[in-house]
């Protein structure tokens, strides 16, 4: 031990190597079965060490194994630390055995010395974890490998025994004191998702605003909405249909009108009852539904930089996409097909079905997600989007997995 400069009164610097005895791993032969079967004797590997105290492990060996090789067991209280696996690329294991046990050669140990507290080096370490692995990992190993000559030279500052008794005490107080706060955090995240479900489930009811409507009668209630939107939903087709037939120079036939179909309504007897001058309406009835497509990926001309191209991750956003993870070129644009801003977007494919989103901006989306453009009416997009984050949108969007069953919807 040598005091050094800058330590509190009382601390000394000693060297990792000199703060007790090390202790070396090994593994029993696989071949010889008395050594693995029926095995009491704990025998820790790197696949254990995710937690500061260890009090059993994953695998265990004989006493048999024990006897007969040189695996032998360390006592209570040895620190242990990683010295080899592919985890050391990104972190430092460092944990204390709270039972005798054994490990594997990828595994120091070091029984502390009298003066020295387990708990305290091993926070110590788990503390120096970033120069630990920086100077003293082997150059030229296929799995990553710390030196132990390097480890052994580490200088660790050491307090009085009582002292780090009450640095161990404050660590763990204030990190139960974390572990709690993490646990209210995740409460309140859980009390959230439930609150943000009950209000949308009172928006599309109605119920949010019914005092609100007393005072604000509707001249346009919906059914009367659904009604113009009916209306001009046939009106746009027969000028798409006039406009192709002026393309072509010809006569538009007179009975073109029969060739249109009428979006279903939907099968409202199984339905909750709506305020009054609410109307349900199906989907297919106030939006049009169109499914993304991907361009040939093969083809890297299709991809460029200014035309974004969304997939399911990209709606995590939710309210406000306003950018994607991947985007198309011009020629890309040709493969795919444009979604205009305040479009509602719905995975339909995958295991994130009925994940949503609300564009913010034109895009494009790959052929796992729905958009459901509704006409821009005021704020009837954001409508529509919220009737599908609610819990019976959800419910409906799971079930039918399709693109012309993506909800019921309620006009008011």
């Amino acid at each position: 031990m040598s005091e050094s400069k800058g330590l509190p009164e009382g601390w000394v610097e000693v060297l990792l190597g000199k703060c007790g005895i090390w202790q070396g791993g090994g593994t029993p032969s696989k071949a010889n079965d008395s050594f693995w079967r029926n095995g009491t004797v704990p025998w820790i590997s790197p696949k254990d060490m995710k937690m500061l105290r260890l009090a059993d492990s994953e695998d265990h060996i004989s006493r048999s194994a024990i006897e007969e090789t040189n695996v032998k067991p360390f006592p209570k209280g040895t620190v242990l630390i990683v010295i080899r696996s592919g985890i050391l690329g990104r972190t430092l294991p460092v944990a204390v055995a709270d039972v005798s046990a054994t490990m594997n050669q990828d595994l120091k140990g070091i029984h502390p010395a009298p003066w020295l507290d387990s708990l305290y080096l091993a926070y110590l370490l788990r503390c120096r974890e970033i120069s630990i692995l920086r100077n003293c990992s082997k150059n030229g190993t296929t799995v990553p490998s710390i030196d132990t000559s390097a480890l052994h030279a580490v200088p660790i500052q050491i307090p009085p025994l009582s002292e780090q008794h009450r640095i161990v005490e404050k660590i763990e107080e204030l990190f139960s004191h974390l572990d709690a706060g993490i646990q209210a955090m995740k409460r309140a995240k859980a009390n959230l998702k439930r609150y943000r479900a009950s209000v949308l489930k009172s928006a599309v009811e109605g119920m949010l605003t019914e005092e609100w409507r007393k005072d604000h009668p509707q001249t346009e209630d919906g059914q009367m909405l659904l009604d113009r939107l009916i209306r001009e939903r046939r009106e746009k087709w027969e000028q798409s249909q006039l406009k192709k037939f002026e393309e072509k120079g010809k006569e538009p036939p007179k009975n073109r009108q029969a060739k249109y179909e009428e979006p279903s309504a939907p099968d409202t007897s199984a339905l909750p009852a709506l305020p009054e001058g609410w109307a349900w309406a199906a989907v297919e009835q106030v939006g049009e539904v169109v499914t993304g497509t991907t361009p040939p990926t093969a083809n890297r001309a299709y991809y460029g930089t200014h035309i974004p191209f969304l997939s399911p991750s990209d709606l995590e956003a939710g309210y406000a996409v306003t950018t994607g993870n991947s985007a198309l070129s011009e020629e890309g644009l040709t493969h795919a097909r444009w979604t205009p801003e305040r479009t509602t977007l719905v995975t339909c494919i995958g295991a994130t079905i009925g994940k949503t989103g609300f564009t913010r901006m034109p895009c494009t989306t790959n052929q796992q997600i729905n958009a459901v453009v509704v006409p821009p009416i005021g704020n009837l997009p954001e409508w529509f989007f919220w009737t599908q984050r609610s819990p019976r949108g959800q419910q409906d969007i799971k079930r039918a997995s399709s693109a012309e069953s993506v909800g019921d919807f309620r006009l008011w």
